[in-house]
């Protein structure tokens, strides 16, 4: 799954709007819908920024894993709540 895939779903999971995001994170709202939309990738510390407000790792953004892919996996959904709900 994509950066921007992720962060929709983020953003769906929060209730938060890609303006509010970008407000409070002080970015424009273009580059967050371009980082959403894959055109632009965001810098280290804008991806840093981005996973402390959402609450995940940035292998969780980047859809980085050490695991080998096994046929029961989990959907990256279930995924993302598991990895919600370990941080609270």
């Amino acid at each position: 799954m994509r950066l921007g895939s992720i962060l929709k779903e983020l953003l769906d999971l929060h209730s938060i709007t890609q303006k509010q995001l970008a407000e409070t994170l002080d970015l424009s709202p273009s580059a967050l819908g371009n980082y959403i939309q894959g055109t632009r990738e965001p810098d280290y510390g804008t991806l840093i920024r981005i996973a402390d407000y959402l609450r995940v790792t940035t292998d969780f953004l980047l859809s980085h894993t050490t695991d080998s892919p096994s046929p029961d996996r989990e959907s990256h959904r279930e995924e993302l709540l598991i990895h919600i709900f370990r941080s609270l």
